[in-house]
């Protein structure tokens, strides 16, 4: 094997080493106190319960678990209860723990003209009603 072949590989991958090493261990600084949720993660459990036209959109087990695990997601043992998971890591900002990142997850519009298939037009108008409650249970 030539000599500035493998003198020119050992070089590329300390170069990419130290590169993942630097973003790995990057703060970002650009991030604002008021944005930010936690900043050592978030691990919660949510009740969501959404209703069309009366009818409550049942939730399926496992929304956002395959391949990618995502922040937002559901499991097969609780689902049915109406438990979204949000298991986040590390700084967490507003933006990762809005209601809409769930819908996408999901699969569903979610948007100021839009929920699933239904469309704000002059004759529908739709709104959103958020309950807050915390139990010290």
């Amino acid at each position: 094997m030539n000599k500035t072949l493998v003198f020119s590989s050992i070089g590329i991958t300390v170069i990419i080493l130290i590169g993942a090493i630097f973003l790995l261990s990057k703060n970002d600084s650009s991030i604002s106190e008021g944005d930010v949720v936690s900043k050592n993660g978030l691990h919660w459990h949510p009740k969501l319960a959404v209703y069309l036209n009366g009818k409550k959109q049942e939730f399926t087990d496992n929304i956002g678990l395959g391949a990618v695990h995502q922040k937002m997601h559901t499991h097969s043992q609780d689902y049915k209860d109406d438990v979204v998971h949000m298991e986040m890591s590390g700084i967490v900002t507003k933006d990762e723990t809005r209601l809409g990142n769930f819908f996408r997850i999901w699969g569903k519009k979610f948007n100021s003209s839009q929920i699933f298939e239904f469309k704000n037009s002059s004759s529908l108008f739709f709104s959103l009603t958020a309950l807050n409650i915390f139990s010290s249970n």
